[in-house]
């Protein structure tokens, strides 16, 4: 395995970028986690500790298969700096003529698998997108985060993406509470001078995560909702009249809505300023896509999208 280390070789710049992630790891405890990288990326995924050190890791280094499992249940290996460095590592590679450039941060869930009961930590989960033919699977569920930043690229702008962190779900907390927690980590990193726009779909825009804007005046919710969300008109002015006075307008419709088509696609856009009840008394801005088959979906941003600096050209 030695000779694979060599200072011009993939295989040690690869290194060199892991334990700079790792850096409050100690060497032992960054030399298993990197094996076992290793085997995840010349297998092609991980099935198992045993199955990769089988097929893989035992051809490369001396360490006996216990010492993976000892590493990964007693090394208290400390994620959250794992995901502070990591979020320092990507906005380094950001330009500094793309400063004001939008960073996106991106949640979502999903789940894996497993074919035995012994698991730690396993559920019977609703499986809702059916991949294994049931509405139920055996298996764990993840919690995930992504961060986007802007580069340049032939003259042009295009986001480059980072998976930040993931939390196995285990009951202790809700998957909104630990997506919040995540948020909150890179926030505290990326700091109040950049603007940041945070993604999900319609699962997440509530609780904790609905509250996250609130916390932080440079961070942006745009998520899916459900196209039945119910959506009102701004408070009308106040009369001087006795009485409370209304906190919200009419219900409205897509109808409601004036669509214009997109250059370049097959779809139409309609937005405008409103009140929901995901959201409180706080006025969002809902946004409507109409393709030419009539398929309609509905998103919710908590800024104007006209402030949201995210600019494809060249600068």
């Amino acid at each position: 395995m030695k000779a694979l280390y060599t200072q011009t070789s993939i295989i040690s710049k690869l290194q060199k970028a892991f334990y700079e992630i790792f850096s409050a790891e100690s060497t032992p405890t960054k030399e298993h986690l990197f094996d076992l990288l290793l085997s995840i990326l010349c297998l092609n995924g991980f099935s198992s500790v045993n199955y990769n050190f089988e097929h893989f890791i035992q051809y490369i280094s001396d360490n006996k298969l216990k010492s993976y499992y000892f590493t990964l249940n007693e090394s208290k290996i400390d994620l959250s700096e794992w995901i502070r460095n990591m979020v320092r590592i990507a906005l380094s590679l950001m330009p500094e003529s793309l400063q004001s450039q939008l960073i996106l941060l991106s949640i979502d869930d999903t789940m894996v698998e497993k074919y035995g009961e012994h698991f730690e930590n396993r559920e019977k989960l609703f499986d809702h997108a059916r991949h294994n033919g049931s509405n139920y699977l055996n298996g764990h569920c993840f919690v995930s985060i992504m961060l986007s930043i802007p580069v340049f690229d032939q003259g042009k702008i295009r986001y480059l993406s980072f998976p930040i962190g993931y939390r196995m779900w285990t009951k202790e907390q809700t998957k909104l509470a630990m997506a919040a927690d995540m948020v909150k980590e890179i926030m505290e990193i990326i700091g109040t001078e950049r603007n940041v726009c945070l993604c999900c779909d319609s699962w997440y825009p509530k609780a904790e995560i609905t509250e996250l804007p609130q916390q932080y005046e440079n961070l942006a919710l745009i998520c899916n909702v459900r196209h039945d969300t119910a959506l009102y008109d701004l408070p009308p002015a106040k009369t001087g009249k006795k009485g409370r006075p209304r906190v919200r307008g009419k219900q409205l419709s897509f109808e409601d809505f004036t669509f214009s088509v997109v250059d370049g696609t097959d779809y139409s856009v309609g937005s405008r300023q409103v009140i929901t009840n995901l959201f409180g008394k706080k006025p969002v801005h809902a946004i409507v896509t109409k393709t030419k088959n009539g398929t309609q979906r509905l998103f919710i941003c908590t800024k104007c999208p006209d402030e949201l600096n995210f600019d494809f050209t060249s600068s």
